[in-house]
């Protein structure tokens, strides 16, 4: 990932007279909390099937808001899918306002509002999206026994950079994350977005013949060949949406003075079944 400079064009010699380490402030987890808790909806599934999956609010346009989340939460475009924001209110939007993102598990999907919803903050700095980097997920569960509703906040690391990864998902972490989670914003320590949540690794089988991870979801209850899921998820990186953003038409309003030049690395090139989701176990 090549990400812009800050000071380009500033003099040399005021650099080197007057450069100073940067401080970056860090955040309590409560507060990270309670700024990802004002930035992430769940995306309801609104027809012929139930689910739910996760977004999280990445600009504004007048009365419209923009939600980047996985494209495999909202890739039925004969379904309808309500957004529910922060204060529980509910919007029905239109599949036609959804858009997907390159060639890669990443989705925008708008929704109308007069309310004020806050936005995300973009990261724009490397060095705080890479190994070792402390980071957070957010995002709406689906029901288990005991944990019924509302949004989970979990804390872990990033672990590595996944160098072969399928569908953008190059950031590999050890957060705890449930299926429905899909789609929530990766926080670092300055409570900024570094990435999509929508993975969680499975172990991989000897007669496996998904063997370059892209194809198939092997993640059927009926299957013989059932994957168990392992400590480790993934994500895609914020820096690889904003790759994105002009070819779908949103650099007019996103704030990306800083990271308009960012590159990732190649997506390994497969055709998966469409109705096939994601490779892992979709979260």
């Amino acid at each position: 990932m090549n990400f812009s400079h800050y000071l380009y064009g500033a003099s040399l010699a005021a650099l080197v007279t007057i450069a100073q380490p940067t401080i970056v402030r860090s955040y309590e987890s409560t507060q990270i909390n309670d700024t990802a808790n004002n930035i992430t909806v769940r995306i309801d599934i609104n027809a012929g099937s139930s689910g739910q999956g996760s977004g999280v609010i990445i600009a504004r346009d007048g009365s419209t808001y923009y939600v980047l989340t996985s494209n495999h939460v909202v890739k039925h475009l004969d379904y309808q899918y309500d957004i529910v924001t922060p204060d529980g209110e509910k919007y029905l939007t239109d599949p036609s306002t959804i858009t997907k993102v390159g060639d890669v598990d990443l989705a925008v999907i708008a929704f109308e509002s007069d309310l004020s919803y806050k936005v995300a903050q973009i990261e724009s700095s490397e060095a705080r999206i890479r190994q070792g980097t402390p980071m957070y997920v957010n995002g709406f569960p689906e029901a288990g026994r005991q944990v019924k509703d509302g949004p989970q906040f979990t804390s872990g690391i990033i672990t590595g950079i996944n160098e072969g990864h399928c569908w953008g998902y190059n950031l590999v972490y050890d957060n705890v994350t449930k299926r429905g989670m899909s789609g929530g914003p990766i926080l670092n320590e300055q409570g900024k977005l570094i990435g999509i949540h929508g993975l969680a690794e499975q172990e991989r089988l000897a007669n496996d013949d998904n063997l370059n991870g892209c194809q198939t979801d092997n993640n059927n209850e009926d299957s013989p060949k059932k994957r168990e899921k392992i400590d480790l998820n993934l994500g895609i990186s914020i820096a690889t949406f904003l790759e994105h953003v002009k070819s779908i038409g949103m650099e007019q309003i996103l704030d990306t003075a800083t990271t308009n030049r960012l590159t990732r690395p190649t997506v390994i090139n497969t055709t998966p079944d469409a109705d096939a989701g994601c490779s892992g176990v979709c979260n």
